[in-house]
């Protein structure tokens, strides 16, 4: 039987594959895309909040 996978854990290794993705651009792509790795941390704490209210 297949383990069960929380649409949380989904949400999160999508950020963190994003911000992977993000290091591996040319500086100057990267430069442009800055704020999203930099916001990390919110982006992580606003899907925390949301999936603590369901």
């Amino acid at each position: 039987m297949a383990e069960s996978v929380s649409t949380e854990n989904v949400a999160v290794a999508h950020v963190f594959a994003t911000v992977e993705l993000l290091r591996l651009l040319p500086e100057q792509q990267r430069n442009k895309v800055h704020h999203i790795t930099n916001n990390y941390k919110l982006i992580h704490e606003a899907l925390r909040e949301v999936f603590q209210e369901e």
